[in-house]
């Protein structure tokens, strides 16, 4: 096993996805972004993430607002 597969931290990230028409929000956890999105992808479906943002403690504690990708 290596170093990186244990010690990587996961983030959680935020979505608005479309489920039937209506729009909701959900999180998820992974390594990053990209992923985060090919999992919501999965999912949902292609087409119907509509934003993903991350989520984290530090940038609350810290007062900076989420971020968007």
């Amino acid at each position: 096993m290596r170093f990186t597969e244990f010690n990587s931290r996961l983030k959680t990230y935020i979505a608005t996805v479309r489920v039937n028409g209506t729009s909701i929000k959900t999180s998820i956890t992974a390594e990053s972004s990209t992923h985060a999105r090919l999992l919501l992808q999965r999912i949902y479906g292609q087409g119907n993430l509509v934003s993903l943002s991350e989520s984290s403690t530090e940038l609350d504690e810290h007062g900076v607002e989420t971020k968007v990708f």
